[in-house]
């Protein structure tokens, strides 16, 4: 048996090894015969290859845009591929030539918007001369009348008379399940009613078909006939009182048309080309249909190229819109007069405040408040000049002063050089006038003057005239920025002149009587600022004791010091008694004897208005007969 082995083993190897030698020996003729069918039939293949493509390009074209259509529909992917790709290439190009895209786009814009605004006015001006001449016309009246007798609405009868025929809504119906798949109208009222003469129509369809159905009962040799209906197709249109329905049959829709007024035949050509282009887009989705109308929304644009509409052609010559432009032309001349009132009213705001500044009078308040109405607050210095001669200044005319300016007048002093030097010129004026009498019959000269260039008041008048002259020039407001020079020769005093002292005496001892000394807290300290007021009070005592002297009386001054009620009682009754005696010795200081002052402390003043400082000294003239 072993022996047997090697002897069998052999010879099959042997055989396997031929075998896969012819094998790869067939294999590699087979390629090689390949490689010769190809180079022989090369050029045979290049032209069948472009000949399919051809054949391809061809049947492509034929559908690709049903194509396109079904596969948007299945999966939107058209629109995301194609937006991306429009978008770059737009970007692209616009961002490689932008002065050749400016260039072509800026004629067209000017041009778009220029034919636009001209539409649109004469549009504008048509419609409002229509609207006024048939609003309260005869016509208008006569429309209305037969519209309501005809149980119409009025603009469909208006429609119905300036048209020849109008489409007033498109309905696409599905022919099997009379179920509306779209629709569009003139008016959003009519597209409510759409599924209700959607099913008005499938049941007038199925009426005919039931109503002349048609059965021949049976034939000589004893068999039935069949029953047949009547074809839908049969039924074209459908009349009422107020339009006519035109209905285009198609194998899986159909297309109804509500029509006022005699359609074209155009019209209807055209209805028929739209119920053919949807059923070539969307036979798939009409013979499949389940239910789902929304498949069909993109059939609105088609729908609405069939609202078509024809006016009657004008036997007369077209009128041009008079009362349209007359009405325009009212309304423009009413805004421009509007406007023309309030540029001239914010004008004359703008001369108020051009008006002079140096007057005593100051602008509180210019407000427009209307047409041709200003509020005016102003500040204005009795010494001034009126408003109304401050305003003739400018030029506003008096109508404006009188029916357009509402003037608030608000007294104020003026600290102004002009308005100080008017106010000395005042006082000088009535001085003169009140004195002249008196001047003539003493046969005396009192009469004062003001030179305004030198600054200087002269003139002649008596001791007494001159101290009081003095003392009502020093109370002018603002005369001490003006500080004019006194030039005044003085005489001696007339016997008139006692009943001068007496004013004279009145009107020091008043001055005198005003000053206050101001302390801070807890302090009877003299300042600097306050010996200058006392100076002032002891030049006007000089002078009161020599009118006291000529009327026989003796004159004393009465210093009173005060405190407030912060701390104790006992220390503020000191307080006051030390401000008392500081300030009399100021006045020692200046000039005044001891013995013509009296001190006294008044301690706490507990019943001072709010806010007012009673931490002071207070001084008063005494008068006695000798």
């Amino acid at each position: 048996m072993n022996d047997n082995k090697p002897v069998s083993k052999k010879p099959t190897n042997e055989a396997a090894s031929v075998d896969d030698h012819s094998t790869q020996e067939i294999s590699q003729a087979q390629k090689d015969l390949n490689t010769i069918r190809h180079i022989i039939n090369s050029e045979a293949l290049a032209v069948e290859e472009l000949k399919r493509k051809q054949q391809a390009r061809e049947y492509v074209t034929e559908v690709v845009s049903e194509a396109l259509n079904d596969r948007q529909q299945s999966d939107n992917s058209v629109s995301k591929i194609m937006v991306p790709i429009v978008e770059q290439a737009i970007e692209k190009s616009i961002s490689q030539q932008r002065d050749k895209f400016i260039d072509f786009l800026y004629p067209l814009v000017g041009d778009l918007v220029r034919n636009f605004a001209t539409a649109f006015f004469r549009d504008f001006i048509e419609k409002t001369n229509e609207l006024i001449e048939n609003s309260i016309t005869v016509k208008s009246m006569k429309w209305r009348y037969q519209a309501w007798r005809s149980g119409v609405p009025f603009s469909r009868y208006v429609a119905s008379q300036v048209y020849a025929f109008q489409t007033q809504q498109v309905l696409l119906i599905h022919k099997e399940t009379g179920i509306l798949l779209n629709s569009v109208s003139l008016n959003l009222a009519d597209d409510e009613n759409s599924d209700l003469v959607s099913s008005m129509l499938t049941a007038i369809s199925d009426f005919v078909n039931d109503s002349f159905s048609q059965n021949k009962g049976t034939t000589p040799d004893g068999k039935s006939i069949p029953e047949t209906k009547v074809d839908n197709q049969g039924l074209h249109e459908i009349r009422t009182n107020e339009f006519v329905l035109y209905v285009k049959q198609g194998p899986q829709a159909m297309l109804v048309a509500a029509v006022t007024g005699n359609i074209s035949p155009i019209a209807k050509d055209k209805f028929q080309s739209t119920l053919e282009q949807i059923h070539a887009m969307y036979l798939p989705q009409l013979q499949t249909f389940d239910g789902d109308t929304t498949l069909f929304a993109p059939t609105y644009s088609d729908l609405s190229d069939c609202l078509l509409a024809e006016e009657k052609s004008e036997t007369k010559a077209k009128k041009k819109p008079w009362p349209a432009i007359a009405f325009l032309l009212l309304v423009f001349g009413a805004l421009a007069y509007y406007f023309f009132l309030s540029w001239q009213t914010s004008q004359l705001a703008d001369e108020i405040y051009a008006l002079p500044k140096d007057q005593g009078i100051v602008v509180n308040k210019n407000e427009v408040v209307g047409l041709q109405q200003i509020e005016l607050t102003v500040l204005r210095d009795p010494s001034a000049i009126s408003i109304k001669e401050w305003m003739t200044l400018g030029s506003i005319t008096e109508k404006q002063r009188n029916d357009w300016i509402l003037v608030t007048e608000i007294p104020f002093v003026s600290l102004s050089e002009g308005l100080v030097q008017r106010r000395l010129g005042a006082f000088i004026d009535e001085f003169n006038t009140k004195h002249s009498v008196n001047a003539q019959a003493n046969q005396t000269n009192t009469e004062l003057r003001y030179d305004l260039s030198t600054n200087t008041i002269s003139g002649q008048l008596s001791s007494t005239q001159n101290i009081i002259i003095t003392a009502e020039i020093a109370g002018i407001e603002g005369i001490k920025q003006l500080a004019p020079q006194m030039d005044i020769n003085v005489s001696e005093n007339t016997q008139s002149d006692h009943i001068i002292s007496q004013r004279a005496l009145t009107l020091l001892s008043g001055n005198i009587s005003q000053l206050q000394i101001a302390f801070g807290s807890n302090s009877a300290q003299i300042t600097e600022l306050q010996s200058s007021t006392l100076n002032a009070a002891v030049d006007a005592f000089k002078q009161l004791q020599t009118f006291a002297n000529e009327l026989d009386l003796s004159a004393k001054l009465l210093v009173l010091g005060a405190s407030d009620n912060l701390g104790s009682a006992r220390v503020n009754q000191a307080l006051s008694i030390k401000r008392a005696e500081n300030t009399a010795d100021a006045l020692v200081s200046l000039g005044i004897a001891r013995t013509d002052i009296m001190t006294s402390g008044l301690g706490i003043i507990e019943d001072a208005p709010p806010n007012t400082n009673v931490r002071k000294a207070i001084i008063h003239v005494i008068l006695t007969k000798l």
